[in-house]
């Protein structure tokens, strides 16, 4: 906090003038910089989220294609046994 000095050529009136545009600009500038904070710490969890998304929708395409690559196997076993029992 500033302190008033006589004979710094400023009257008592000039520093308190200049003493409240110092503490407006500080707290523009620091609900300026909460504001950003805030908007970037969205932004993040947004992308967070995102990539939560992403990751859970490439799992779930990757166990539906196992499933379907497990079943054509299957598939595959059956039609070979029977390819057998017609070469016997």
């Amino acid at each position: 906090m500033s302190t008033y000095y006589y004979g710094s050529g400023l009257s008592y009136v000039q520093y308190l003038q200049a003493k409240s545009f110092t503490s407006d600009i500080t707290k523009g500038a620091q609900k300026a910089a909460k504001s950003i904070n805030l908007a970037v710490s969205r932004q993040t969890r947004e992308l967070i989220a995102s990539q939560e998304a992403l990751a859970r929708e490439n799992i779930r395409c990757l166990e539906s294609g196992l499933s379907r690559l497990e079943g054509g196997l299957d598939q595959l076993a059956w039609e070979a046994q029977d390819a057998g029992r017609g070469i016997r």
